[in-house]
């Protein structure tokens, strides 16, 4: 499956501006879009102007640290792809990262390689589930809704019709 760059809009965020712009230099030599925050509470203000596809997040920052911002960018914006960075790996643990909502680790010093194939992964895994969300409640053949969909939906609208009075026919 190929993957057009030039449609995932990274929000780096790191509390060093030379950070910030190295990796929007890098990013934009590989041809993501690449915008970058000074802050976890910058960060979530753009994230509510602009639709971002991915957050590559430092850990470590002053006021609202990376965790924080990864457990609430995935409670506002859960179809959004984070990667977390630090250069003080020793004090997290990458299963409290990943439990925090974060979809992957990456070390300080960045080796742009593996930023590269973390970042393509993880695109890859939100297209597939994508794709099995959708083949899930469709039929195969028509490409209509299945019964599972129109029991979901169902189920919905009976709830929408007691919650308004409103009979279904």
């Amino acid at each position: 499956m190929a993957i057009d760059k030039t449609k995932e809009a990274i929000l780096v965020v790191d509390d060093d501006q030379r950070v910030c712009e190295v990796l929007e230099e890098l990013l934009g030599a590989l041809q993501f879009s690449v915008a970058s925050a000074l802050s976890g509470a910058e960060a979530l203000k753009m994230l509510k102007e602009k639709p971002y596809t991915f957050i590559l997040a430092d850990v470590r920052m002053p006021e609202m640290d990376g965790m924080a911002l990864i457990r609430r960018s995935r409670a506002d914006f859960p179809g959004v792809c984070i990667i977390a960075m630090t250069g003080y790996a020793e004090e997290y643990k990458y299963v409290d990262i990943i439990n925090a909502g974060a979809n992957d680790f990456l070390k300080k010093p960045i080796d742009i390689a593996e930023l590269e194939a973390k970042i393509v992964r993880c695109i890859s895994e939100r297209d597939l589930k994508r794709v099995l969300s959708r083949l899930s409640i469709t039929d195969s053949l028509t490409g209509l809704f299945n019964q599972r969909q129109f029991y979901m939906r169902l189920g919905e609208e009976i709830v929408r019709s007691k919650r308004r009075s409103i009979h279904l026919l």
